[in-house]
């Protein structure tokens, strides 16, 4: 899920571009086209409590839409932008909040001190976005202090930057930071929406959302018992000490100082899924000797075999090198589907989700069966032209006779190979859009897809395939 904190529904001031004016259904279809389950709508000086009781019928339960304004604050002798954000829940009294602040005074020349946007707003719990360093007109360090000192939530203070690397550095030095679009052009929000920040862990509600950000352990460990998780028994060091862990099925971070052992831990890791069937690699530091450590040029099978009559067996060793674990369907994707109920209007019309994959192995396997065939009738062809044998022993007509016949039938069967193979790359080219539509439906609406193959075959006949490639390379 995606959230977007800061968009523009009007042009409310003389330097807001008329690509900001978006209309209620417009601004539902753009939202519900992007994965942004979370849109803030914060207009400058302005808030249209009409509109916004559209949009939220419009977005129905697909998408959240946060009540929200853009304000012009006086920060010492300048000037800058801060985004109060509230519940849904409180849009009327929000909207009755700003009416009274910005009361007999147009967008444009608007100001607000602090105490007075504190005396307004601060009862509603809001979120305070501010413009912070590179995002102008900012506001100062100064009075970011003073606004955590005064508001009765704190941790509801958050800092926007330009874009996520900004983002990144302030996070990492202990300050809450977040980006959002700031629309200017509805025509590009499309596209501009792939850079928003993610959410990693779901929120339900824009309390939900104030509980992270004040880092409530209840909320967190509720949140994080909706992911699936597995608790591994590792044990990662020499000492032979056993290390509990719990390993969700998301991105994991272990955090520790250079030498603590978090690269033992993740090759324990690694062992553990492999040791299951699942393919698991671990890379390390020091990418200036990769190729040293993996041997990615196989530099131990550059032997010059000529010269002792051995097969190089290329094919079988090269499908080797490349070989990697084929992973069976946990029985945990299927409860979760089963357990699901999707929601999301969208998804429920979209009905190339719920075509079963058809098999390709028969396919496939009439496609090779016709083109090793026509392979070997063009090779007999080229035979019977070069070889004097086959004309001595032919007369004229014998021979023109079996090349007829053979043409003929080579024709027949480039058509059937080229038959095969489209029907082949039919069904693969299905198979493929299914299961993007599952995983593109299930990305953007958090609804787990129903998965299309138990897997089985696949794990079992890429087992053969390694056997029968490794017991051909040793007789050779």
């Amino acid at each position: 899920m995606k959230i977007d904190i800061h968009t523009h529904t009007r042009k409310c001031k003389s330097g807001d571009a008329p690509t900001r004016e978006i209309c209620p259904e417009d601004f539902c279809e753009t939202i519900l086209s992007t994965e942004v389950g979370i849109v803030a709508i914060t207009n400058h000086n302005v808030f249209d409590l009409e509109q916004f009781n559209e949009i939220q019928d419009g977005l129905g339960g697909d998408a959240q839409a946060w009540p929200g304004v853009e304000l012009d604050i006086l920060d010492g002798q300048s000037r800058g932008h801060l985004l109060v954000i509230v519940s849904p829940s409180s849009a009327s009294e929000f909207s009755g909040a700003v009416e009274g602040l910005t009361k007999c005074c147009s967008p444009d020349h608007f100001t607000a001190s602090l105490d007075e946007v504190l005396m307004a707003f601060d009862a509603l719990d809001p979120l305070y976005v501010a413009h912070y360093k590179q995002k102008k007109p900012n506001l100062s360090d100064d009075f970011l202090h003073e606004l955590e000192s005064k508001t009765r939530s704190p941790d509801c203070v958050i800092k926007e930057v330009t874009n996520s690397i900004s983002a990144g550095i302030h996070i990492a030095h202990g300050h809450p930071s977040i980006y959002g679009s700031d629309v200017r052009d509805w025509a590009r929000y499309e596209e501009l929406s792939h850079d928003l920040p993610d959410l990693r862990l779901p929120v339900d509600s824009f309390e939900h959302f104030c509980l992270l950000l004040k880092k409530d352990p209840t909320t967190i460990n509720t949140v994080l018992d909706r992911k699936t998780s597995e608790e591994l028994s590792l044990q990662p060091f020499d000492d032979g000490s056993v290390l509990e862990l719990k390993a969700f099925n998301d991105i994991n971070v272990v955090f520790g100082d250079k030498g603590t052992g978090k690269s033992c831990i993740l090759r324990a890791i690694a062992k553990h899924y492999s040791e299951g069937g699942v393919d698991a690699s671990v890379y390390e530091s020091a990418s200036d000797r990769l190729d040293e450590i993996f041997d990615t040029k196989g530099r131990d099978l550059a032997i010059n075999l000529n010269s002792h009559n051995i097969n190089y067996c290329s094919d079988e060793i090269e499908a080797l090198r490349g070989a990697s674990e084929v992973d069976v369907t946990g029985l945990q994707r299927y409860v979760a589907y089963f357990a699901s109920e999707t929601t999301n209007k969208k998804a429920k019309t979209m009905l190339l989700k719920e075509i079963e994959p058809e098999g390709d192995s028969g396919a496939r396997r009439e496609f090779q069966e016709f083109r090793k065939a026509a392979e070997t009738t063009g090779q007999f062809l080229e035979f019977l032209a070069e070889n004097p044998t086959m004309k001595e022993e032919l007369d004229e007509t014998e021979f023109e006779t079996v090349v007829g016949i053979l043409s003929v039938l080579l024709v027949r069967l480039r058509t059937r190979e080229w038959g095969g193979f489209s029907d082949w790359q039919e069904i693969r080219l299905l198979n493929e859009a299914i299961a993007i539509f599952r995983n593109e439906i299930e990305r953007k609406t958090g609804t787990p897809a129903k998965p299309t193959t138990t897997g089985f075959r696949e794990y079992a006949m890429n087992r053969i395939m390694v056997e029968v490639n490794a017991g051909r390379s040793s007789r050779a």
